[in-house]
This record gives C-alpha cells, structure tokens and sequence, in this order.
C-alpha cells in the first residue's frame, strides 16, 4: 500500500522586447510526501516480511533559455537546466523476512540526485514543405546516497567461508551519468 501526497508550484519569465527573440526563465518547486507498507507473510514459520516507510522529496528546478528567429525559415534556441531532488527516508518498521536479509531499501537513508542539461537546436525550414531540425544535449546526473551503518557478509574465495564485515554506512558518491545526444529531424508536408 503506497499513499501519496505532492504539491507543485511553478513561476516563469518572458522577455520578448528584443526583436525576433524570446528570453525565458522557469523555476519549479516540488514536494511529495510518500507512505509505504509492505507485508508478506511466508509458508515458513517465522519469515514474515513487514516494512513501513515514511518517505519525502523536495525538488526545485530552473530553466533557462532563449529563442531567436531572425527569418521565417530559421529558428535558432538553447537551453539550460539545473534540477536537484532529496529524498529522505524514515523506516518506521523493518523486519526482513529471512536472516540473511540485508535490509534492502530500508538501509538507505537519503538520496540525492542532481541534473544539469544543455541543449542546442537549430530549425530550418528552406521550403513550405520541408521543415529539419537538428539538435545536441549534454545531459550530466550525480548521484549521492546516504546508507545507515551495518554488517554484511562476504565470500572469502582463499578459505570458502562467509567473513562479517561492519560496514559505517553515511554518504556515499552512487553514480554518474553523463551522454551526448544528436538528433536530426525532417518533416515533409506535401
């Protein structure tokens, strides 16, 4: 069972004094509240499975950018935009199920992720009936996690044996996701 609540509140800018360009600017908020409960209740004696998390996010993002169209056929914009989300969650209850349960998800404790883009587009429209369109993005996403501490088990592959690690959990760098993206796009319109 999963209950959500989430507000949004969004404000934008438009500047359209210059001659054949359009300057803007959008900033976003976002807030959601999330309450988790899972339950399952196995054959085996013993291995009921029972979590209640109690999740929040706060997310803002800006955008910001122009468009400049100094003839009907050309059309020239870019974009920038910065988002940051955090998570926070409070595990009210976490009882895994088997012993050998490591406590997934309910050992992470915070998640940050935070996106920048840039992106340039040029429209050509050279005949009524032809319409292209070519555009690059640069998208770079940082993830950070922040785990509680724990024990885990690992496999010694000299004496075949599971060894008990304690693990001091805090924040850790999670992953990145970086990508260049081209387009080309052509309409025809008879």
């Amino acid at each position: 069972q999963k209950d959500t609540v989430k507000l949004e509140e969004n404000f934008g800018l438009r500047l359209t004094r210059i001659p054949h360009t359009v300057l803007y600017a959008d900033l976003d908020f976002q807030q959601e509240w999330a309450d988790h409960y899972e339950k399952d209740e196995f054959s085996t004696a013993g291995t009921d499975f029972l979590r209640d998390t109690d999740a929040t996010s706060d997310q803002y993002q800006y955008r910001t950018g122009f468009t400049v169209s100094p003839w009907r056929q050309v059309l020239f914009e870019s974009t920038y935009r910065h988002r940051f989300k955090r998570s926070d969650y409070d595990h009210v209850l976490d009882q895994p199920g088997l012993p050998e349960d490591n406590g997934y998800p309910a050992f992470i404790h915070l998640r940050d992720v935070e996106l920048n883009e840039v992106d340039f587009k040029l429209t050509l429209r050279p005949t009524p009936w032809l319409k292209t369109t070519l555009k690059y993005q640069l998208i770079a996403t940082d993830y950070h996690t922040t785990t509680a501490p724990g024990i885990v088990e690992i496999f010694d592959p000299v004496t075949f044996t599971l060894v008990t690690s304690p693990q001091p959990g805090g924040e850790i760098f999670a992953g990145n996701y970086d990508a260049h993206v081209y387009s080309v796009n052509a309409t025809l319109t008879p």
